[in-house]
């Protein structure tokens, strides 16, 4: 579960470094976060059959990110002449103008994520028979649903605040939701319903 805590955090927040160049590149990047969420699922044994098609959407996931990230620090790279190459030329190229243009989308495939991820939890949690855990799992996939339409809203209204005012606050709580209800769960070595009694 520590593993599921870590990965969200790192979806949850997002930190830019400045350059000198103008450029700028992800301290906190989202394929790690991906990465330890997939590694958080693939140890898990779960009892539904949801948590592995998660862990394949979070493996997804990562693979893009990762190479959205590859493409964001290009430049740090030594000697490296890849932008004369005109199928690097236009990836990088591609890749500044999503990171430019699309920031709300990729919080909300975040969100989307974390949704599918709820309800992954949330039926483990029926398989448990712990209620509790269910109605907490189930209440954060509509407030994380609400979450990523407005960041569909905030992009074509072209709201004023930041994205991070609502998002952050709704991924994190969901993150200490999984902090503290997931290691109750049987997947991730907590008592299930017949241990409990």
């Amino acid at each position: 579960m520590p593993f599921l805590f870590v990965g969200l955090l790192f979806l949850t927040f997002s930190y830019s470094m400045p350059l000198e160049s103008g450029q700028a590149f992800e301290i906190i990047p989202d394929f790690v976060g991906y990465l330890l969420l997939w590694f958080g699922m693939e140890k898990a044994k779960p009892a539904g059959g949801r948590m592995k098609l998660c862990s394949y959407l979070a493996g997804g996931l990562l693979a893009v990110h990762f190479l959205l990230f590859i493409g964001q620090i290009h430049f740090l790279l030594p000697n490296m002449s890849l932008d004369d190459i005109l199928i690097f030329k236009v990836f990088f190229g591609f890749v500044e103008k999503v990171y430019s243009s699309g920031a709300a989308f990729f919080t909300m495939a975040n969100c989307l994520f974390c949704v599918f991820l709820a309800l992954v939890l949330k039926e483990e949690s029926d398989y448990d028979g712990k209620v509790l855990e269910s109605v907490v799992f189930f209440l954060s996939a509509i407030l994380l649903f609400a979450g990523s339409v407005f960041c569909v809203v905030h992009f074509f209204a072209k709201l004023s605040f930041s994205l991070s005012y609502v998002t952050v606050p709704l991924l994190g709580l969901f993150s200490l939701a999984v902090l503290f209800f997931g290691d109750r769960l049987t997947a991730f070595g907590g008592k299930g319903k017949q241990q409990d009694v």
